[in-house]
């Protein structure tokens, strides 16, 4: 996604500004010769994962990175997401466990905001090419020191995946005081 897309919401009249920034990126693509297998690395999954991680997103990118790398040429296993997700800090404090909604993100500047502090942490592929045609690292440069404004709650927890078989249950962790029912797990 372009730097700052992917937060807007759907209702936003800044979408169609957005529209025409993507059309235009897709032009500037083709005309440098480069393809999506070009953007689509190894590394490039690693950020997604780290990303995922860092907000305690969907369970369900366990299971569409390493399809969509698939697709792509690349082995991307559970047991790799796994390892990213357990070595990055859960900090931005999102629903379902958290205080915040992706709305909240939004307005203290978009996913870009997470990325850099996870790029200035060393836990981001800087040079991974990007749909602008720079790299991460360029796309992030003017970024300054950015705080979430006291919005997100900076927490020193990793999300994790738990496998119960080889086929990959999941399950990833949420604030303490949430209300958590304690039960056996039945996995089929």
């Amino acid at each position: 996604a372009l730097p700052g897309s992917s937060s807007y919401p759907a209702i936003d009249p800044q979408r169609s500004k957005i529209h025409k920034l993507c059309g235009e990126a897709v032009m500037n693509l083709l005309k440098e010769g480069i393809k999506p297998r070009d953007i689509m690395t190894k590394k490039a999954f690693e950020n997604a994962a780290r990303i995922v991680a860092a907000t305690g997103g969907s369970t369900n990118a366990v299971l569409h990175l390493p399809a969509m790398a698939h697709e792509a040429g690349i082995k991307f296993t559970i047991e790799e997401i796994e390892k990213i997700f357990h070595a990055t800090p859960y900090f931005v404090d999102l629903k379902p466990g958290g205080k915040y909604v992706a709305y909240d993100v939004h307005m203290v500047g978009g996913v870009p905001v997470i990325l850099k502090q996870l790029l200035d942490a060393g836990l981001l592929h800087g040079d991974c090419l990007t749909v602008t045609g720079k790299t991460q690292k360029e796309n992030l440069k003017d970024m300054t020191e950015v705080e979430l404004k006291k919005k997100l709650a900076i927490l020193q927890e990793s999300v994790r995946v738990i496998r119960f078989k080889a086929e990959g249950s999941k399950s990833k962790n949420v604030k303490e005081s949430a209300n958590l029912k304690k039960d056996i797990a039945r996995i089929f």
